[in-house]
C-alpha cells in the first residue's frame, strides 16, 4: 500500500490541472497563441519571397528564417506568459486565505511547491508544444536539420522550467501576486537586457571584442547560439548577422577567428539549471511553516545527490564532447592578426606571377601621375591582381576559360580585423592595358566595364577587384567577387607572398574567405 500511495500522483497536480483545463480561457489563449504564430510565419514568408525579386535567395534562406523566426517568437511567449502563470502559484492561495489549509494536509511544503510547479509548467508546456507542428513546415523549404531544431527545443524547455521556478521563488518570497508578478517580469528583463548592455558597454569601453562569456545569462544569445550553424549558413536570412552577434560570434562575423570554440548555449544551460536549482532550494526552505533555514539531514543528502547528479552530467557531457572544440568562451582570444580571416584550407598556387616593367603613361601637365595602385607601383599591382584572377579561375571550375569583363572601379566587398574597407577607386588606364596583357595569356578575352552587363553571354564573366591591403611588404590580401551568367555570385579573399626568387613575384598561398560557387 505505502508503494502505490508513493506512486499516486501528486494531489496538488491534478488539481491545479482541472481547475486551469476546466474553463475556455486556457483553449483561448492556445488558440490565439497558435494564430499569432501562425500569421507572423506567414508574413515572414511573404517578406523573404519578397527579398527574392533583389537577391538570389534559395528556398533553404526562406526556411532558415521561418526557423529562426519560430524560435523567437515562443521564447517571448515563454518570456511573456512564464511569470504570469508560476507568480501566482503561491502567493493566490495566501490571498485567498487557503495556504494554512493546504498546510494542515498530509502533504510535505514541498510537496505543494513541487505540485504548483509541474501544474504551471505543464500549461506552459503545451504552448510550447503545440507549436511543434508548425515547425514541420520549415522542412518544406529545408536549410535546416533535425538536430538543430532539437537543441533549439532544449535550449526553450530550459528557459521555460528557468523562468517557472523564479516566478515560484518570488510568489513564496514575496507572498503577493501584484508584487512577485512584478519582481518575475523585472528579473526576466535584466536577464535578457543586462548582458546585452555591459558585452556592448564592455566592447565600446575597451575598443574591441568583449569576451562572449558575458552573454551566457541571456535567453537571446543561448537561443542563437543553438541556431548559428543555421544563421551562419543562411544566404539572405536578414537575422543570420543579428544572431551571430547576439550568440558571441562577432569574431566569425566579422572574420577574425579560426578558433572552433564550444558554443555559448553549452554554459547558458549549466547556468539556467544551476540558478534552477539555487531558487528551487531557496523556495523549499522559505515555504516551510516553522523552522524554515533548520538544514534537514534528508533535504541536504538530496540536494547533494541532485547537485552530484547535474554536475556529474555535465562534466560527462563536456568531456564527452571536448574532442569537438579546439577552444572556450573564458579563453582570451588571441589578438588578430592582419587578414586574421575566416580561414579556409590553403589552396595551392595556380602559378608564380612574376613582376614585368610596366611602362608609365605621360602625364598631362598639371595632373598627378599614377605612379601608384594602392600604394603599390603597377608592375607589383598588376602581378597581385594576375595570380588572384587565375587562382579564381581555378577554383570556380568553369567548364572553359570565359571571357573575362572587368569592372574599372575597385571596390571591397569583405571587411577584415586590422584594416578597414576601402573607398572606391578608379583603376587607372595604363594600369588596365598592362592587366589585360597579363591576363590575355590565359582567357581568350579582357574586356573593361563601368558596370555589370544587364545581360551576359554564356562564356563571360564579370569581376570586380578589392583595394590592395598589406600588412608588410611580402604580403598581401586582395578579395575578388565575380558575378557568374546565372546571376549568381561568388567570390574570394587570397592572401598572397612575394617570391623570394631573382623574378620577385606573387603567389597566392591561403584562402581567408570564401562566398557562393
Amino acid at each position: 500500500m505505502n508503494l502505490l500511495s508513493n506512486l499516486a500522483p501528486n494531489p496538488i497536480i491534478v488539481k491545479e490541472l482541472r481547475s486551469r483545463m476546466r474553463g475556455g480561457r486556457a483553449f483561448a489563449i492556445l488558440t490565439g497563441m497558435l494564430l499569432l504564430l501562425g500569421g507572423a510565419l506567414y508574413g515572414l514568408y511573404r517578406i523573404m519571397v519578397a527579398n527574392m525579386f533583389y537577391t538570389s535567395m534559395l528556398s533553404a534562406s526562406i526556411g532558415q528564417a521561418l526557423f529562426s523566426g519560430l524560435a523567437l517568437l515562443l521564447l517571448a511567449i515563454i518570456c511573456f506568459v512564464t511569470p504570469a502563470v508560476t507568480a501566482s502559484a503561491v502567493s493566490s492561495e495566501r490571498e485567498k486565505l487557503t495556504y494554512d489549509m493546504l498546510l494542515t494536509t498530509p502533504l510535505h511544503p514541498a510537496s505543494i511547491l513541487w505540485g504548483k510547479l509541474i501544474a504551471a509548467l505543464s500549461y506552459v508546456f503545451l504552448l510550447i508544444f503545440a507549436a511543434v507542428p508548425l515547425a514541420s513546415l520549415v522542412f518544406i523549404f529545408g536549410g535546416v536539420a533535425l538536430t538543430e531544431m532539437f537543441k533549439a527545443l532544449i535550449v526553450l524547455v530550459t528557459i521555460a522550467v528557468m523562468l517557472g521556478v523564479v516566478g515560484i521563488f518570488f510568489s513564496v518570497w514575496l507572498g503577493r501576486t501584484a508584487r512577485a508578478t512584478v519582481m518575475s517580469y523585472l528579473f526576466v528583463l535584466i536577464l535578457v537586457v543586462g548582458p546585452l548592455a555591459v558585452y556592448i558597454a564592455t566592447g565600446i569601453i575597451q575598443q574591441s571584442l568583449p569576451p562572449s562569456w558575458l552573454l551566457i545569462p541571456n535567453p537571446l544569445s543561448a537561443l542563437f547560439s543553438a541556431m548559428t550553424p543555421s544563421l551562419s549558413n543562411s544566404n539572405g536570412n536578414f537575422l543570420g548577422g543579428l544572431g551571430m552577434a547576439l550568440s558571441g560570434e562577432l569574431n566569425r562575423l566579422n572574420g577574425m577567428s579560426t578558433v572552433i570554440v564550444r558554443p555559448l548555449y553549452h554554459y547558458s544551460l549549466v547556468f539556467y539549471a544551476a540558478l534552477t536549482l539555487l531558487l528551487y532550494g531557496l523556495s523549499v526552505q522559505q515555504i516551510q511553516p516553522i523552522r524554515r533555514w533548520r538544514l534537514r539531514a534528508s533535504g541536504v543528502t538530496t540536494a547533494l545527490l541532485v547537485v552530484a547528479l547535474v554536475g556529474g552530467g555535465t562534466i560527462f557531457a563536456f568531456q564527452t564532447t571536448s574532442d569537438q572544440y579546439q577552444g572556450s568562451i573564458f579563453s582570451p582570444l588571441p589578438t588578430p592578426t592582419p587578414f586574421d580571416g575566416m580561414a579556409m584550407p590553403a589552396p595551392m598556387a595556380v602559378r608564380a606571377v612574376e613582376v614585368r616593367a610596366v611602362a608609365d603613361p605621360t602625364p598631362t601637365p598639371g595632373t598627378p601621375t599614377p605612379m601608384l595602385v594602392d600604394g603599390y607601383p603597377p608592375a607589383e599591382a598588376v602581378a597581385i591582381y594576375s595570380a588572384a584572377v587565375n587562382q579564381l579561375l581555378a577554383e570556380l571550375d568553369l567548364p572553359a576559360m570565359p571571357t573575362l569583363l572587368i569592372a574599372t572601379t575597385t571596390d571591397d566587398v569583405v571587411g577584415f580585423a586590422t584594416t578597414a574597407v576601402q573607398p572606391k577607386q578608379p583603376i587607372p588606364d595604363a594600369f588596365q592595358v598592362e592587366l589585360s596583357s597579363f591576363l590575355i595569356d590565359e582567357v581568350p578575352t579582357v574586356a573593361w566595364t563601368d558596370e555589370v552587363p544587364a545581360e551576359m553571354a554564356a562564356d563571360e564573366l564579370f569581376i570586380v577587384f578589392g583595394s590592395l591591403r598589406a600588412p608588410d611588404e611580402d604580403t598581401v590580401l586582395v578579395s575578388i567577387s565575380a558575378t557568374l551568367p546565372t546571376g549568381a555570385s561568388a567570390g574570394r579573399a587570397y592572401v598572397l607572398d612575394r617570391l623570394g626568387d631573382e623574378d620577385g613575384g606573387w603567389q597566392v598561398t591561403e584562402t581567408r574567405a570564401s562566398w557562393g560557387e
